[in-house]
């Protein structure tokens, strides 16, 4: 389950890329058009594999992925993708998207690199908020 509830929308990711990496169509969908809204050029994958393939050419600025994949896990995925960079050089930042919720799972997974741990349901607005954050992007309302 996902929740939104603001319907202003503002470009505080404008172009900035991010990669999405679920294998639930829907929220891949849904994610896409929240961060397009606001301004974010979105590419998506639906395994580690294909993740990683996106990566190499479109050089994501932030990942936001799914810690549960068909083809591994969001561990093998943040391994895989530490020595990737972005367009300018710099690493790539990181969102863990989960269902399981507590204290040890966020504290895996910010132990393998990631720098946020979102719980499903995700809030659409928290998710663009931690994006914006992650990116050091000031957000105005």
């Amino acid at each position: 389950m996902v929740t939104h509830t603001s319907s202003a929308p503002f470009l505080v990711l404008e172009g900035l890329r991010v990669l999405v990496v679920e294998d639930e169509v829907d929220i891949v969908e849904l994610f896409s058009f929240v961060l397009e809204e606001s301004g974010a050029e979105v590419k998506a994958g639906f395994s580690v594999q294909e993740a990683v393939q996106i990566a190499k050419q479109f050089k994501p600025d932030i990942l936001i992925s799914d810690m549960t994949l068909p083809d591994g896990d969001g561990y093998a995925l943040i391994e895989t993708l530490k020595s990737h960079t972005t367009k300018e050089g710099k690493a790539i930042r990181a969102i863990a998207v989960t269902g399981a919720a507590g204290d040890e799972n966020r504290t895996s997974a910010l132990s393998a690199g990631y720098e946020e741990h979102i719980c499903k349901p995700v809030d659409l607005d928290n998710l663009v908020q931690v994006v914006a954050t992650i990116a050091e992007r000031r957000i105005s309302l």
